[in-house]
This record gives C-alpha cells, structure tokens and sequence, in this order.
C-alpha cells in the first residue's frame, strides 16, 4: 500500500508470501471466522492472541515434510526464533509457560484479503517487483500469484516459486530454499541498484 502511495520513495518492492486480495480458499480462513456467524470475521477475538514456544514453532513444524525437522531447519535457530519471540514481550514470564503476545490487527485484514477485498492494487505500482513464495507456504496461496502477475502484466516483475519452500524458508537450511531466497533478493537488489544511479 505504501509503494502505490509513495511511488518516489520506493526503488524496487519485493513481496514474500504475500495474499493479494483474491476470493479463493484459505486453509486458516475458518480460524478467523466468527463461530456463531459463518462468512463474518471474529470480531470477539481480541488484540492479541498468545504463543508460546510450542505455538511459535508449530505452524513450522506443520510445514515440512520430514519427521525430523532438525533435517531441514538448524535447531540453533528455531531455538533463536523462539527466544527471541519471547524476549520482545516483557510480559511473557508473567505467564506459564511464558507466552508472547501477537499482535491481532493482520487477522482481519488477512481474512478480509483472503474472501478478495484488495488493500491496493497492483497496477498503482510504478517500481520493479519480485513476488517469491514457498510451494509450501501456508499463508500465500497460487492464486494470489496468479492475481498479482495478470495485474502486473507488462510491467517490470518476476515472479518466483521456490519448491518445498515454507513460510519460514528464510530461516530454513540454505538447502531447503534460503539460498534461493537471497540469491533472488541479491540479483532483484543489485539489478535496480545500479540501474537507478
């Protein structure tokens, strides 16, 4: 939204695992439902919701496809990513087990993005996109990729799948798609880097 409002300010815009406002299924769509009023965001769902270290990890450990997750993503930093988690809330000792809060706004949004209603629109971008997401992301869906390429047809984009890739690809093993990741961003980077000099 802010690339289509200030296109002055922005070089190059790179979306990961983005939803792009398309009415299509959304696996996480029913959890953000109203349980009493089907079809309608829960407004009742609050601020914030709770993770705790187990929760940080699971929708990870949901997405790869091995029984040993440590195979495809260093224990170190799914370590990191939890303490790290809990240290940003300085309430999350005062719970048991110690739990961050997560900040609510994004899940209507989300949902709302997810039934089609569009934030912006893709033909006010004037700068080059690279659109990446994982094959096995659980928030972006194909056809948000679909969406966004027809509306940026034309234009300066590519767009990018990379295989098993999850949500969490960037902090995967370089193996399991963080290579691709950052060898796309680098070459994006660098391509409109020197090109706007």
């Amino acid at each position: 939204m802010y690339a289509t409002q200030h296109p002055d300010k922005i070089a190059g815009l790179i979306l990961l695992n983005s939803m792009y406002g398309v009415d299509a299924p959304w696996g996480l769509r029913q959890g953000f439902e109203d349980p009493q009023h089907p079809g309608m965001f829960d407004a009742k769902a609050g601020p914030y919701r709770l993770a705790t270290a187990e929760g940080l990890l699971a929708g990870w450990n949901r997405s790869i496809p091995v029984t040993n997750k440590d195979d495809w993503r260093d224990p170190r930093v799914a370590q990191a990513y939890v303490t790290l988690g809990l240290v940003t809330d300085p309430t999350s000792a005062s719970r048991t087990p110690p739990s961050m809060r997560i900040p609510g706004a994004f899940r209507k949004d989300h949902y709302l993005l997810s039934k089609g209603h569009k934030f912006w629109d893709a033909h006010d971008l004037k700068a080059p996109v690279l659109y990446i997401r994982g094959s096995r992301d659980h928030w972006s869906r194909p056809e948000d990729v679909d969406a966004i390429k027809q509306d940026l047809s034309g234009r300066d984009s590519k767009f990018v799948t990379i295989p098993d890739g999850t949500h969490f690809l960037f902090l995967d093993r370089p193996e399991h798609g963080r290579t691709e990741l950052l060898k796309e961003i680098h070459e994006f980077t660098f391509r409109i880097t020197t090109t706007t000099r």
